[in-house]
């Protein structure tokens, strides 16, 4: 899929044994590193929902959606009644240099690729 150009993959809640065996992949640092590293994947990753209990376990939503960013996702699904919840810590997490505004800004850049590539095609992010 990589090679045929898709624009964006969305990682799940499932720890990847072979690759990171305690992170869910989605907030997995040696996960996405493979796939940008290793597969030369320049795409943009998602996360799955993030405020699933398979990803959250017993953490705060905030802190895991940093921990996502962090960990090299570029696009968090967070349901819409938690995303100020999200933003908020992120936005504290970058004030405290916790996040790099290097890692947000490939994360935007990404983003905004993946919304001009589903616009040129004229299709929905569903394909339809």
């Amino acid at each position: 899929m990589i090679g045929a150009g898709v624009h964006a993959i969305m990682l799940s809640p499932a720890v990847v044994t072979a690759i990171d065996g305690t992170r869910p992949a989605s907030l997995s640092p040696a996960v996405i590193g493979f796939l940008r590293k290793e597969l030369g994947f320049e795409g943009t990753i998602i996360t799955d929902d993030l405020d699933a209990r398979s990803i959250l376990r017993d953490s705060d939503l905030g802190a895991v959606a940093v921990e996502a960013l962090a960990a090299g996702a570029d696009l968090l699904l967070v349901g819409e009644e938690r995303a100020t919840e999200c933003a908020a810590a992120i936005a504290t997490a970058a004030e405290a240099g916790v996040l790099q505004p290097e890692r947000l800004q490939r994360a935007a850049a990404n983003v905004r690729r993946l919304a001009r590539a589903v616009a040129r095609s004229g299709r929905g992010a569903h394909g339809r």
